[in-house]
């Protein structure tokens, strides 16, 4: 009987996952690069997913997660609060202009003050200071006051008598009504 030499076994090194391992680097150092390669460990890693071994891919895929995570955060409140601001400076521009309005319209109807030694009324104070337009493009609005008179904005919203309009208000002076009727305002 002739015996038959086994064949050598070779043993071979634990199975590794080089995408695996790849993607959980990448992760890792996505740190510093402050999270701007975590896109990349996060792909790495779902792809090494579907091979066997998969620690170091599940480990990528959670920081990459994660990174991606926090710079999607990090962006998307960057962009919130910069629209904010733009808004905000925006505004202050719109009231800015309509100040510089209200100081032109209140030299028009100040000027009407003297000439006629009194205010306008209603009707005739707004002829006069419809040419000015507040910082949104829309015309001013006189309203004569027991004392005095106010010059108003509509706002951002462009409605009248709502809680974002701008007022002027100008105390004192002659109110001058219809008909023959003075009231003296001091």
């Amino acid at each position: 009987m002739s015996h038959v030499q086994p064949s050598p076994r070779y043993q071979f090194g634990p199975a590794t996952n080089g995408l695996g391992i790849a993607g959980f680097v990448v992760s890792i150092a996505s740190v510093l690069t402050c999270g701007l390669t975590s896109p990349i460990g996060l792909l790495l890693s779902l792809v090494a997913l579907r091979k066997r071994p998969r620690g170091f891919a599940i480990a990528g895929a959670l920081l990459g997660g994660l990174g991606t995570a926090l710079v999607a955060g990090t962006v998307g409140l960057t962009a919130f609060t910069g629209r904010a601001i733009q808004e905000e400076i925006a505004h202050r521009v719109h009231a800015q202009e309509t100040e510089r309005a209200f100081l032109a319209a209140t030299e028009r109807v100040e000027l009407y003050r003297a000439e006629h030694q009194g205010l306008p009324e209603g009707i005739e104070g707004n002829k006069l200071v419809i040419a000015f337009e507040d910082g949104w493009g829309e015309a001013l609005r006189y309203d004569p006051q027991q004392r005095g008179y106010a010059l108003r904005s509509a706002g951002a919203d462009r409605q009248f008598d709502t809680a974002d309009d701008l007022i002027h208000e100008v105390p004192g002076g002659t109110v001058r009504e219809t008909g023959e009727r003075t009231i003296e305002v001091r």
